[in-house]
């Protein structure tokens, strides 16, 4: 029998069947942007700037090609950032990481400068402003060296919230004020004597937080032990591994790092277990029967985990858990494979208001090219609790032969998806001509005049 449905019925309806993934085909070429490189490249980072844009880059280049790029969320390049949207840094010989910094302005810190083989090691800070231009106002001409004894770009930098940054060697805190010149009242002339230390960041609190292979330590800026945090200020791995650390203003979350399958964590943020995610405060990520191999990275937003990876046949893949430690399926699979990347991966990703950018690496065998990829999906993942919408619609579900739309703002287009994320339909108007289609379940995504856009599932008797 035909039904009416409203928007906020069908709310339920899809908390059911998971949520939808759908390239965003005005993103890129078909909804990915690839960016030519030169050399191999590996683990491509993310970091959002700001509502519009956000920077793409490289931190493990094998040529002496060191390059940030800043790309706006419809896929074009931020021409007034370096040279039409790419910053040249220095040919330093070590792995490098960017961090934002005052207004607007992103701090590079190199771990080497000079080739490993030399007999002295000296890490490289520099400040760029927001258009990439060196801020010769900061450190020394734009730069800051300092000299060490252990290699590492990850987790030796963090930002205060009064914009003061920390430098750690692992042994010793260095405190920098926001123009880049050393805090004398900081310790002894700006350096303080610690523990060994492992990887830093930043905690929601304002303290810091330290992992090794073994444990998270928080510690205040001056390195003493925050004890209301786990046991003493410290909370013990449930085995030495490799982790992935971040964390919410409520939670911790780590995940294995390594090959599939592997176990993901939560945490309060006192450091005990939260046994609200799968009652046990852990989950095994799903390897889907050995299809996926390897966890590369993942966010938490809007009460969502979205994971990505790659398969064992080389294409990048999202998998997506709820707050509760359940597994959300993507257009009714498991995960959602990236069918469009072959011989690539995701290596991480960000949400910005309804969109998902996931973005990697891909090989072109025949060329022997490597490329950057980064590809825009519009996610539909809805709650079980009724939300109030702006455009309300109603609408026909199932459907014999055509779909109708009445909704409150007016509708420019219709696009129809099938479950795979294939486009196979547009209508200029708030109806859709479904009569040649097989039976089945379809997405369609209403796009308004306003901007706004609602994607619902409908089947086709």
């Amino acid at each position: 029998m035909k039904q009416i449905f409203t928007l906020i019925t069908l709310l339920l309806i899809l908390t059911l069947n998971g949520q939808s993934i759908i390239l965003e085909s005005n993103f890129g070429t078909n909804g990915i942007k690839k960016i030519l490189v030169d050399g191999e490249i590996d683990e491509l980072e993310f970091l959002d700037m700001d509502t519009n844009s956000f920077l793409v880059y490289s931190k493990t280049y094998a040529q002496d090609s060191n390059v940030v790029y800043k790309i706006n969320t419809d896929g074009t390049f931020d021409s007034t950032f370096g040279a039409n949207g790419k910053l040249n840094l220095p040919d330093y010989a070590g792995e490098f990481n960017v961090y934002k910094h005052i207004d607007n302005s992103i701090l590079i810190i190199f771990n080497n400068i000079l080739p490993f083989s030399t007999p002295n090691n000296e890490i490289a800070i520099i400040r760029y402003k927001s258009n990439g231009s060196l801020d010769t106002s900061f450190g020394t001409n734009g730069e800051i060296r300092i000299e060490i004894e252990t290699i590492g770009s990850d987790g030796r930098l963090v930002i205060l919230n009064d914009n003061t940054f920390l430098f750690s060697n692992y042994q010793q805190f260095h405190k920098y004020l926001a123009n880049g010149t050393i805090d004398s009242s900081y310790g002894i002339n700006g350096i303080l004597n610690v523990n060994n230390i492992g990887h830093m960041q930043m905690s929601n609190d304002g303290n810091l937080l330290f992992k090794n292979y073994s444990k998270i330590e928080k510690m205040d800026h001056t390195g003493n032990l925050i004890n209301t945090f786990g046991t003493n200020g410290t909370y013990l791995f449930p085995e030495n591994n490799d982790f992935l650390l971040k964390s919410s203003p409520s939670n911790l979350f780590f995940m294995e790092e390594g090959d599939a399958p592997l176990k993901f964590y939560v945490l309060n943020s006192n450091g005990t277990v939260n046994t609200n995610f799968n009652g046990v405060g852990n989950v095994d990520l799903t390897f889907y029967n050995g299809n996926l191999e390897y966890y590369e990275n993942f966010i938490f937003d809007s009460g969502f985990f979205y994971f990505v990876g790659s398969t064992t046949d080389e294409q990048p893949f999202i998998v997506c858990y709820d707050a509760g430690g359940n597994l959300v399926p993507s257009n009714n699979l498991d995960y959602y494979k990236e069918n469009l990347i072959t011989n690539g991966s995701f290596t991480s990703i960000i949400k910005k208001g309804d969109y998902l950018y996931a973005g990697g690496d891909y090989y072109d065998e025949i060329n022997n090219e490597w490329s950057f990829v980064i590809a825009k999906y519009t996610s539909a993942t809805l709650s079980l609790n009724p939300v109030m919408l702006q455009n309300k619609i109603t609408y026909n579900n199932p459907i014999a032969a055509e779909l109708k739309i009445n909704a409150e703002s007016k509708i420019d287009s219709i696009e129809v998806f099938n479950l795979a994320g294939q486009k196979v339909q547009v209508s200029n108007s708030d109806t859709v001509n479904f009569s040649l289609f097989e039976k089945g379940v379809y997405l369609a995504k209403i796009n308004f005049e306003d901007g706004e856009t609602k994607t619902i599932k409908v089947l086709k008797n």
